[in-house]
């Protein structure tokens, strides 16, 4: 009886060693088929892909450059060939002229990041045609984020002069400068560096003075402020950005509601006490060489509409302008 228990232990053992060196054996059968069947196969696998990581962009410098002549509106020589008449309000007609500028030099500096954006433009404007007119002007724009709130800080300094305007007895000069701090808070989705959209609500302060000058025969009287004004605006703007490969399209809506400190008894002699003004813009940032990421073609129009006191401070932005902007971009992994 030991001794059949015995052998069948054995039998069982050996059944069991069997079992588990054949599924050794069929693979080793099978490899030696595919070496002799299929040599490229197995001299030469299959590479593996192992896709490059995505770069993420941290920040971007840019200078943007005009290329051609822009078109702003700017207050009419008509209202500046009658004494006194320039702050008249609507009883002086027209308010405004387009302007056609010679050559800007308008350059705008801009520093992104995923939370900031800091621009400064500052252009030197110049029209000689039957009237020269000149046109200086520094714009200052800083927005950070913290999060979902966004903080920004805006200003500008402007100042134009018009000279040669020949009236009805004397030949005048005009001029007029303004300066302007602008504080708004409000709540921002996304990177500025990529896709955003941002709203923010603000209030400020503006400073403006105008002056004429009468050149009268051989002497020449001395200049004579017209007006000085005060202006206390409220603002909603509404800005964001889409971003596909080669193409960015920003989108700006601004509302401004002016308000003045040193309130007129006639609005209509003297410009009116309260108005408002919208302003909607659009810029296309195209690139236009697949392999080279500094070059870039910049599109942009901007319309202003509402009130004209506004020209009182500031000369309007180009409705279109074309130029070109090097864009100099730190990534990481």
């Amino acid at each position: 009886m030991k001794t059949l228990i015995t052998g069948l232990l054995v039998f069982i053992a050996s059944m069991a060693i069997s079992a588990q060196e054949q599924p050794e054996l069929q693979s080793r059968v099978y490899f030696e088929g595919l070496v002799q069947f299929y040599p490229n196969l197995v001299a030469h696998p299959m590479p593996v892909y192992v896709p490059e990581p995505v770069k993420k962009i941290r920040r971007q410098f840019m200078i943007d450059l005009p290329l051609y002549p822009m078109t702003r509106k700017g207050i009419s020589v008509q209202r500046i060939k009658t004494p006194s008449s320039v702050n008249s309000g609507t009883a002086q007609a027209p308010w405004s002229e387009n302007i056609s500028y010679d050559f800007p030099v308008d350059p705008t500096l801009t520093y992104l990041s995923q939370t900031s954006i800091f621009a400064l433009n500052s252009g030197l404007l110049s029209s000689k045609k039957a009237i020269l007119r000149k046109n200086f002007y520094v714009d200052a724009r800083s927005n950070k984020s913290f999060k979902f709130i966004l903080v920004s800080l805006n200003g500008h300094y402007d100042r134009e002069n018009v000279a040669g305007v020949p009236g009805v007895i004397f030949t005048s000069d005009f001029s007029h400068f303004s300066a302007a701090a602008h504080l708004q808070l409000g709540v921002k989705l996304g990177s500025f560096v990529g896709n955003y959209f941002a709203f923010k609500y603000g209030k400020g302060f503006i400073l403006t003075e105008g002056k004429e000058r009468y050149h009268a025969g051989i002497s020449e009287l001395k200049p004579f402020k017209v007006y000085s004004e005060q202006f206390l605006p409220s603002s909603y703007t509404a800005e964001a950005r889409t971003m596909v490969p080669r193409l960015g399209i920003t989108w700006r809506g601004e509302l401004y509601q002016y308000k003045r400190i040193l309130r007129s008894i006639d609005p209509k002699k003297s410009g009116y006490n309260n108005f408002m003004t919208t302003e909607a813009g659009v810029e296309v940032d195209f690139k236009p060489l697949a392999k080279t990421e500094m070059l870039h073609i910049v599109a942009a129009s901007t319309y202003v509409f509402g009130s004209e006191d506004r020209l009182l401070f500031r000369v309007d932005p180009p409705v279109a302008s074309i130029g070109i902007r090097f864009v100099f971009t730190q990534s990481s992994r």
